[in-house]
């Protein structure tokens, strides 16, 4: 439980810039999920909803890597861990 007292921990806060699709993996899977459901037309919301769930279910590891998997990133978590 916290007791109060406080901890000094040294960090470093460094802001990204408003849009950074190469600091955000998920831009990538949003695009993935784009290119699925692009030229088709969904009678309703339930619909679409299911055909994103399809397609999500779908998602393998070696998709996931591939589209959040960057070098430059893992690298970093790497360090940072």
């Amino acid at each position: 439980m916290f007791s109060g007292k406080w901890i000094t921990v040294f960090l470093s806060i460094s802001f990204q810039s408003p849009y950074s699709p190469e600091l955000n993996p998920i831009e990538r899977v949003w695009q993935y999920l784009k290119q699925h459901l692009s030229w088709e037309n969904y009678d309703s919301l339930s619909s679409l909803k299911e055909k994103v769930s399809c397609v999500i279910q779908g998602f393998s590891p070696e998709i996931v890597i591939s589209l959040t998997g960057w070098d430059y990133i893992l690298s970093a978590l790497a360090t940072v861990a």
